[in-house]
């Protein structure tokens, strides 16, 4: 996570493919540790399961996020 001298917060992917629960073992704890449950902005470089489970188990226990980024579709999928 990025904390800008403003105080905006922003997380850069947050995943993982080789632990189960990485959002309750350690993204949770972490930003808990941190006093943040909003996120200003999350960007996902791109939507494979070890960028993104850690972010959207956070968001189901009530974490809020106020913009997400996401790369484009490619063409075949736009």
């Amino acid at each position: 996570m990025i904390k800008t001298s403003s105080g905006s917060t922003i997380l850069i992917d947050s995943g993982s493919s080789d632990i189960r629960q990485m959002a309750d073992d350690r993204l949770i704890p972490f930003l808990e540790s941190r006093g943040v449950n909003h996120l200003d902005y999350i960007f996902l470089s791109h939507t494979d399961e070890d960028h993104i489970n850690g972010v959207s188990d956070w968001l189901e226990t009530g974490g809020t996020v106020g913009t997400v980024i996401l790369p484009a579709l490619p063409d075949n999928l736009a």
